[in-house]
């Protein structure tokens, strides 16, 4: 009861109190319009209903899932199994994601570095996706972040190779903008297992007029 107390006293003097009603709502409609802290996401998980002990775990994951590059290399210079250390993030950030509003806030981007001529092969119209190409990953709705992801190189020139366009409502997926450390990447995060249907796929030449890029526009479904 006391730290009920302690919690409803830090929310009548926060400024934040933005995250208290958005995150007592089923969708999201935008994102949060704060940037990264320690506290802030502490607050926000607590918000959701989470207890002491999944906040920690859940806080220390964000930043994790957040910073793999480095987290990875950490791991291997420590001879750690990063397979399963990345499974435990990972676990982690689909328990929170079960948890927070689901986005609904507009058309999310994921870039993939498939060359044009597998892409093809890979996404169909009418097929489900339900592997890591769409799911337990960031979307974005910046269409030049997803762009920056799906960029690879080929003899002579660089361009971006596929591009996942969900136009409608991600139901797997929740905004962590205000929970990350790259607030300017605009990150939906997809929790693992989340599934999509190819609704078309159409291919448009690349900026350099070398090759083609894939646009594969798919839906999310429960």
């Amino acid at each position: 009861m006391a730290k009920e107390v302690f919690f409803a006293r830090e929310y009548s003097v926060n400024p934040l109190n933005a995250i208290k009603s958005v995150s007592r709502r089923n969708v999201q409609t935008e994102h949060l319009d704060e940037t990264y802290s320690p506290s802030k996401v502490r607050q926000y998980l607590f918000e959701l209903g989470f207890n002491e002990r999944q906040v920690e775990g859940i806080s220390k994951a964000l930043v994790e899932y957040t910073t793999l590059d480095e987290v990875t290399e950490r791991l291997y210079y420590q001879h750690k199994d990063i397979g399963l250390e990345l499974a435990r993030i990972s676990t982690l950030m689909d328990v929170f994601t079960d948890k927070a509003p689901k986005w609904h806030g507009g058309t999310t981007y994921r870039g993939v570095p498939i060359a044009s001529k597998e892409a093809l092969k890979i996404f169909k119209k009418g097929s489900v996706i339900d592997t890591e190409l769409v799911s337990g990953h960031s979307w974005t709705t910046e269409r030049r972040v997803a762009e920056g992801y799906g960029e690879f190189e080929t003899v002579g020139h660089k361009g971006v190779a596929t591009i996942l366009v969900c136009e409608g409502p991600q139901h797997s997926g929740t905004s962590i903008r205000h929970l990350s450390r790259h607030w300017g990447e605009h990150e939906v995060y997809v929790a693992s297992g989340a599934k999509h249907v190819v609704t078309k796929v159409e291919q448009i030449p690349t900026k350099s007029g070398i090759g083609k890029t894939t646009i594969v526009y798919v839906k999310s479904v429960k």
